[in-house]
């Protein structure tokens, strides 16, 4: 009998327990900072919430190039932490009967087709819910489009092969572009109107945005990038038709009270998160299952997890919240980098160590190996570019080749330095997009590079061909 009460007392305590205890919080200051110094990384915010309380909610650092601090009310793009928002309005539209998770797309979207494929009717919003549809995770790059609306994206997909893996979970940003249109079919609303009145408002959410106009007015975090070791601000502006699959924006501090009402779902004062704790309820999801309504399912440490990363150029964010022991961490950060990918994903890691066993890492790492190896060689290409460029401008030795060898040597010219590197950089924007496009969004000094050295093959093709062509008036001007 005593055992069981001592069982009993335990389970009642258990969540006190697993959070570590007497946690020093200035020792998260100090971490953070330490990172942000090592990464590069301009501005950083975090929260933190236990037992419905926030009990941390911080910004560091600030725009690079202006005087603005970031803080815990600073705007982020949030990337696609955005997709738990629209998995929470299908299911609120769900719970109201307007929509039922087993509906075919096409009975909201009866335009909806994909190349090549027999299934396209038997897709359902459950599908599209979970990242089971069959669209390829590339898809985005060919939907993408500057000035398009959630119509048009959606009727690009018609050139977009779809697999023949209907049921098989492969993540893909169009599946929630779809969702958003649907909602907007649905409510007839605008995607931001139904957010807006049905999440943000009654969260109290006051600096959650749909688009980077908006968020500046409010002292946004701005993105950034690395260029050869510094960050700089990005110049990056996201399609509009992305909003439902990775286009807000929000705070630390209004993610947290976004937190909140997750992990204290079970109360009758959380009517707006309610319709997760309904039909298809996200928390009653099977080990086989790895992502529902917008949230990744995993374990840590034994325990229930539901978190999503958020990865744009340049941004880095992380969301993630434990139910059952009432714990929830929000990281948002305004850099990201090709190069320092992994160990920036390190930093939300890092923080959940901290929350359950108080240990932190103590990293004394800069800037990779790797990203100082192309820095290095970066400088080193371009002073051998500069130094050929002056020895091919002050060299003339087609005096010592015959007319023959002068047109022989024009052909070559023009094929070797002019037709040939414009025909691979035209190659490369057409018909490489997804490389390009992404090298360009990921790490904007390699494309610098490369573009760099098929320059250079051009200008140095047209100043020969501009010496020989002097060269020939000079001969004909001697022999009239």
């Amino acid at each position: 009998m005593k055992k069981a009460s001592y069982l009993s007392l335990l389970i009642v305590l258990l969540p006190q327990f697993i959070f570590a205890q007497d946690i020093d919080l200035n020792r998260l200051d100090d971490y953070l900072k330490n990172e942000m110094s090592n990464y590069q990384i301009p501005g950083l915010a975090v929260g933190i919430v236990k037992d419905g309380e926030i009990i941390y909610c911080k910004g560091f650092g600030n725009n690079v190039g202006d005087n603005y601090q970031v803080n815990a009310e600073s705007p982020f793009m949030l990337a696609s932490l955005t997709k738990s928002f629209t998995g929470l309005a299908i299911s609120q539209l769900e719970s109201q009967g307007r929509l039922r998770y087993t509906d075919k797309i096409r009975d909201y979207l009866p335009f909806f087709n994909l190349e090549d494929v027999n299934y396209q009717d038997s897709i359902t919003i459950n599908h599209l819910l979970n990242h089971r549809s069959g669209i390829p995770s590339i898809s985005s790059y060919k939907t993408n489009r500057d000035g398009l609306d959630l119509e048009e994206k959606a009727r690009r997909l018609k050139n977009v092969e779809g697999k023949e893996s209907l049921g098989h979970f492969e993540y893909a940003n169009d599946n929630y572009a779809l969702l958003g249109l649907i909602i907007e079919k649905v409510s007839g609303k605008s995607y931001q109107e139904y957010v807006q009145k049905q999440i943000l408002s009654p969260l109290n959410m006051s600096n959650t945005f749909f688009s980077q106009e908006d968020a500046v007015q409010h002292n946004m975090a701005k993105g950034h990038q690395l260029n050869f070791g510094l960050p700089l601000p990005s110049k990056i502006t996201y399609h509009k038709a992305n909003l439902p699959n990775g286009g807000m924006l929000s705070s630390a501090s209004d993610l947290c009270k976004y937190l909140q009402s997750h992990i204290t779902i079970d109360s009758d004062a959380q009517p707006v998160v309610a319709a997760l704790n309904k039909t298809n309820d996200l928390f009653e999801s099977t080990h086989e299952e790895i992502y529902r309504k917008g949230w990744f399912i995993s374990e840590y440490n034994g325990k229930k997890f539901y978190s999503h990363g958020g990865q744009l150029s340049d941004y880095r964010n992380f969301i993630g919240f434990f139910p059952k022991e009432k714990i929830g961490l929000v990281v948002l950060i305004n850099q990201n980098s090709l190069f320092l990918n992994n160990r920036i994903s390190q930093i939300p890691e890092n923080v959940l160590q901290f929350l359950f066993d108080g240990r932190l890492p103590n990293n004394e790492r800069k800037l990779n190996t790797s990203y100082w190896i192309f820095i290095t060689l970066s400088i080193a290409l371009v002073s051998i570019l500069v130094f050929s460029l002056i020895k091919v401008i002050r060299s003339n030795k087609f005096y010592m080749l015959s007319s023959k060898d002068l047109k022989k040597t024009q052909s070559s010219i023009w094929i070797g330095n002019i037709i040939i590197p414009i025909a691979m950089m035209i190659w490369m924007w057409y018909l490489a997009n997804y490389l390009m496009t992404s090298l360009h969004l990921a790490q904007p000094d390699i494309l610098f590079i490369i573009q760099l050295f098929f320059t250079y093959s051009v200008i140095v093709g047209l100043i020969r061909i501009y010496q020989i062509r002097k060269y020939i008036e000079t001969i004909k001007s001697k022999t009239a």
